[in-house]
């Protein structure tokens, strides 16, 4: 464990305090800086293992970092935190956009398919964008699970300093690189960033990452130690589809020419016949794999801290990616890789359909704008007709007295009278002139209708039946009768009567006849006479059948009847009684 010699200077307070802090499965590393983006100094450092061998890195790890934000007054407003390469994914794609907004929108969605062993609900992912043009982008997705990332920040958040920005060590040390200035010269450059469980190799142009891989080789494969993370699993080391095998290593020598063969492979494969000026190592110090050439590349250390730094070279490279995240918090560095990026949102088809669906609701609030207009327009030509139609009404009705013209109601109500007048001097505001007329209409009706009481209209007044209807119904029945059976009867007498019902009894009509029914022979006029009687009984309004006795007529040619009475109800005929 290392600190600065002067604790004066730990001590010093400043609002632009930023910290940094590297974690490895087994060992940690933290940066404080006190500055600007440009010129700053190093306010603290310390480097070490998080636990001793055998016990647990994740559950002494709070104990730790609530030390360290006590001992040096850790800004938690701007703390970051770096974790090893090898817990991500790397990916390749290309999107037809450019607004880094737009990427946002779809990006998600677009790098679900490449990433097929885990749900895009499990991983935080963010972007790296390596190339542009003028209509799409070349983009590095980095996916982290989240099974990975939640037991380090649960951690992080027991020991009281949660970090506010989350990334990976490969863009940590490119942030540092950049601030230093070793990225300021053209050509390619390969940074490698030497960690416990992995090394990551950047391939950089300028200032722009063109290719980044890791390679599940660290330090930790001379021993075993507790950790705090585990790779992110399979797929995790791989750049475009290009599988890492973890090979393990006994000796620091067979790591370090181990790691010499993987820089190899990446300025063979990264840089794909480009050029590439030098190789920068950092991190863990492992003696052999810095100095003399890889194919044909010089291979040196990247040690990158403020100037006038007190700190011993051999510590410097384990710091570079803590610095890196301090760096950033002061806004150095061109990366902003972020793993805590939860506003990044799964968009899928709605998403593509925004902008057709904006132009399409724009037209329907013109269509609806027209349509309004249209509407207003109409509405006030109808209210202007109902004006010209309540005023000619009014005047119809009770005339209009300053041009002399008399209305049509003789001596309207005074109800009517004086509402109408209130009307035409601006009474009523309220109500429109459709409502106006209605009112006017419900006041003719009411009156109407109290006219019609006096004239005893519309009131149940029982009137008496007519003895006519009554005889033409009796008739009517006969005259069917002498169709349907060719019967011949000779009316002698006709006489119909109106009777006043009694003792709770409707009204009738008692209908008398005095007739003959001729025939062949009295029995064939006995039978008209029989189906006379039959006809009458089955009609609604018949009442009551008072029979007499038949006298045979001479020579035996019929019958004759005297005073046979029919009642009827008159009530119950209808219009076609009588027909």
């Amino acid at each position: 464990m290392h600190r600065p010699p002067t604790r004066a200077l730990e001590l010093t307070f400043s609002v632009t305090k930023t910290c940094g802090l590297h974690l490895g499965p087994s060992r940690y590393a933290l940066v404080l800086l006190d500055g600007s983006a440009k010129k700053h100094d190093l306010v603290a450092w310390e480097e070490g293992a998080i636990t001793e061998p055998g016990e647990s890195a994740l559950e002494a790890l709070p104990a730790l970092l609530k030390r360290l934000a006590k001992e040096y007054n850790v800004p938690r407003e701007s703390f970051g935190l770096a974790v090893e390469s090898g817990l991500a994914a790397f990916r390749q794609l290309t999107l037809p956009l450019t607004e880094r907004s737009k990427i946002e929108q779809v990006f998600k969605f677009e790098v679900e398919s490449l990433l097929p062993q885990w749900s895009i609900d499990e991983v935080v992912v963010d972007f790296i964008v390596l190339d542009q043009s003028d209509e799409s982008s070349e983009l590095l997705a980095v996916a982290v699970p989240k099974e990975v990332l939640e037991p380090t920040l649960g951690a992080c958040e027991k020991g009281t300093l949660e970090p506010i920005e989350v990334e990976l060590d490969a863009t940590a040390m490119v942030n540092a690189a950049a601030t230093s200035g070793r990225l300021a010269e053209e050509g390619l450059r390969l940074l490698v960033n030497v960690g416990w469980n992995s090394t990551a190799t950047v391939l950089m142009e300028g200032d722009k990452v063109r290719a980044m891989r890791a390679i599940h080789l660290g330090v930790g494969s001379c021993e075993a130690t507790p950790a705090v993370a585990q790779s992110a699993g399979d797929g995790a080391e791989e750049e475009v589809g290009e599988t890492e095998e973890q090979v393990a290593a006994t000796t620091p020598e067979d790591l370090a020419m181990r790691l010499r063969q993987e820089i190899g492979r990446s300025i063979a494969g990264l840089a794909q016949g480009q050029e590439v000026t030098e190789v920068l190592v950092t991190g863990a110090n492992l003696p052999g794999i810095c100095g003399g050439e890889v194919m044909g590349v010089p291979v040196a250390q990247l040690a990158v801290l403020p100037e006038g730094a007190e700190v011993p070279e051999a510590e410097r490279p384990a710091l570079c990616a803590a610095y890196g995240v301090a760096a950033r918090q002061l806004g150095a560095g061109p990366l902003r890789l972020s793993l805590r990026r939860e506003e990044l949102r799964y968009s899928g088809t709605l998403e593509r359909l925004e902008f057709p669906l904006a132009v399409a609701s724009l037209l329907l609030v013109t269509l609806l704008g027209v349509y309004n207009i249209f509407t207003h327009n109409e509405t006030k030509f109808v209210k202007s007709g109902l004006s010209f139609w309540e005023n000619s009404s009014h005047s119809l009705m009770v005339g209009n007295r300053k041009q002399g013209r008399a209305g049509s109601l003789h001596r309207p109500s005074k109800e009517i009278d004086q509402y109408v007048r209130a009307v035409r001097d601006g009474g009523d505001a309220e109500s429109n002139a459709h409502e106006h007329m209605l009112k006017v209409r419900t006041m003719l009706r009411r009156e109407i209708l109290e006219m019609q009481k006096k004239l005893g209209q519309g009131v149940e007044i029982q009137h008496p039946q007519s003895a006519l209807t009554a005889l033409s119904g009796v008739l009517g029945v006969l005259d069917q009768s002498m169709q349907n059976n060719g019967a011949r009867p000779s009316l002698r007498r006709v006489e119909s009567n109106y009777q006043l019902g009694k003792r709770g009894a409707g009204d009738t009509v008692k209908v008398a006849l005095t007739l003959s029914f001729f025939a062949d022979n009295s029995l064939d006029a006995t039978k008209h006479y029989e189906a006379f009687q039959t006809a009458l009984r089955g009609q609604p309004w018949f009442v009551e059948f008072v029979d007499r006795p038949s006298t045979p007529l001479k020579g035996g040619g019929g019958i004759h009847l005297q005073g046979v009475q029919i009642v009827v109800d008159v009530s119950q005929m209808n219009s076609k009684a009588g027909a």
